[in-house]
């Protein structure tokens, strides 16, 4: 019993010296959906996705098993991350769900430079090496009830990672938590807490890290306009708390690089659920082509489309503007079973 106790007490202590970082888990939306990314990341209310960036507390809205494969290659293809995912619907009510994604940054230039054994400095040696993230993302979502106008649903999701730098490695682990209504009429509406208990990085003996927890507002409309004609519309608010880093809002003050990022807080700027929002709006055709269009939290503008066959087979593509740097595009294929 007291050996428990040291040992919680010990865990907790860590935690509390652990060091505060807005830049904690700030790669997740490098993993998601081109359907996503192509809506400006605002999919969040209405998606049943598995990925880092999705909602939990949605995958319950499928009730067929998926497999995903995905891959984004970033400003120019400089570099990629590839993303396998999967759903299944364990019963009526509760489904669970998965992903594994692979960043990888080749060619980071590496300078050696060897001691000589004098104030001299010696030969210098410019070599190339990569940077890795390993990310996993696990999922479990469950319909609390139904009620006369749609159901309730709530989910978590626990994602463990390995950050591989040149001179070090890295490892976190964190947790997120979700509620969603669906209404009968086509209406989503959702809360998600990213990293609701911190999310807790360890890098050495002397340096370890929590990144901040992030609240988003999410809420969406998706409806069949005609026989031949649906529609998707999806908003996403920023981070509520003002935790997201560079996680979210522009790269700098004007777009600007050089500039600390931009911090932005509700208290002081309501506007932001407005301006500093994610939007998008999806219209398919037949059941089989769709086209999408969003602009992200960082004002900027998306575009993709994607192709339903079969009634089970889906390919997305999405090309989303970068500003200062090339754009980034994004293919996946997902097959429902």
């Amino acid at each position: 019993m007291w050996k428990q106790t040291y040992g919680f007490i010990a865990l907790t202590a860590t935690l509390l010296s652990a060091e505060q970082s807005l830049y904690s888990d700030a790669n997740r939306s490098l993993y998601d959906s081109p359907a996503n990314r192509a809506m400006g990341g605002a999919l969040m209310a209405i998606s049943s996705e598995p990925m880092p960036s999705g909602l939990a507390a949605g995958i319950t809205a499928s009730d067929r098993s998926t497999i995903y494969v995905g891959y984004s290659g970033f400003y120019g293809n400089l570099f990629g991350a590839t993303t396998v995912g999967f759903s299944h619907p364990v019963d009526s009510i509760q489904s669970v769900g998965g992903s594994v994604s692979y960043l990888m940054v080749p060619g980071v230039d590496s300078i050696t430079i060897e001691n000589s054994g004098s104030n001299v400095p010696g030969a210098v040696t410019n070599t190339e090496q990569t940077a890795s993230e390993l990310y996993v993302n696990m999922v479990y979502g469950r319909e609390l009830f139904k009620f006369s106008r749609g159901l309730l649903t709530a989910g978590g999701s626990l994602h463990m990672k390995r950050i591989r730098l040149i001179e070090m490695t890295g490892y976190g682990i964190g947790a997120d938590l979700s509620v969603q209504s669906r209404f009968n009429s086509g209406v989503a509406v959702a809360l998600k807490l990213e990293n609701a208990f911190t999310e807790y990085g360890y890098w050495t003996k002397e340096y370890h890290e929590n990144g901040l927890p992030r609240l988003y507002v999410a809420t969406g409309f998706d409806k069949d306009l005609s026989n031949s004609v649906a529609m998707k519309i999806a908003y996403r608010s920023q981070d509520v708390l003002g935790n997201s880093g560079v996680g979210g809002g522009a790269f700098g003050k004007n777009n600007q690089f050089g500039d600390e990022p931009e911090e932005l807080s509700l208290s002081e700027n309501p506007g932001m659920l407005i301006t500093s929002a994610a939007w998008g709006t999806e219209f398919s055709f037949h059941k089989t082509v769709a086209i999408r269009a969003g602009i992200s939290d960082n004002r900027m503008i998306n575009f993709g489309g994607g192709v339903h066959l079969f009634d089970r087979w889906d390919v997305d593509f999405v090309y989303a503007h970068s500003g200062a740097l090339d754009g980034t595009y994004s293919l996946s294929t997902k097959i429902s079973l």
